[in-house]
Parts: C-alpha cells; sequence; structure tokens
C-alpha cells in the first residue's frame, strides 16, 4: 500500500488550482464506486494543484464536501486507486465545505 502523508500549511499559501490536462478516467471511476458506500459525502470534486513553493510536483486534488472525518475515507479508498498510479503520482485528498471552500 502507498505511503500516506498529511501536509499542513501553517501560513496562507498561493497556489494554482485548475482542472487535469489528463482526464484520470479509471481513478475517477473507481472513486465514484467507492464514495457511494460513504453515506456522510455530500459531493466530491476533481480539480489539479501545484505549490510552486515546493519540491513536489503539480497533481490531481480531491476535494471532498463531507460530514466527519476525511482520515478514514483516505484509507479505505487508498488501495483501491493506487493500481493506477505510477511511482511518483500523488493525489491530494482535501476536506471542503460546499459554501466555505477548503477546509483546514
Amino acid at each position: 500500500m502507498r505511503p500516506i502523508k498529511t501536509i499542513e500549511y501553517k501560513n496562507d499559501t498561493i497556489v494554482k488550482i485548475g482542472q487535469p490536462a489528463n482526464y484520470p478516467i479509471e481513478i475517477v471511476e473507481t472513486l465514484k464506486e467507492e464514495f457511494a458506500k460513504f453515506t456522510n459525502i455530500n459531493n466530491a470534486y476533481l480539480g489539479w494543484m501545484h505549490d510552486p513553493s515546493t519540491n513536489i510536483p503539480p497533481h490531481v486534488i480531491i476535494g471532498l464536501d463531507i460530514v466527519g472525518d476525511i482520515n478514514h475515507i483516505i484509507h479505505a479508498v487508498n488501495n483501491k486507486i493506487e493500481q493506477f498510479l505510477k511511482q511518483r503520482d500523488i493525489i491530494d485528498f482535501v476536506k471542503m465545505d460546499s459554501n466555505e471552500g477548503i477546509i483546514g
């Protein structure tokens, strides 16, 4: 299983967010199936993120509008999507609120 890391921004940080140039079809289809098993997920959003202040390459970001903790969802879907990832691919999961944006 691919390791899960938590990154916490302590200060305001400017990041670039957009849509992936190459739509990750297999990942999205798998996540749709897995997310359907959770009653606390209101919505899920797909994006592409780059933080130029780090050495982390641009990557897919999944925003989850959920009630409760996001960590159990990440752990549950991690091994389902890793088969579609290359060695250096990264996927970020962030907790969101449809009215406030990213939480945390």
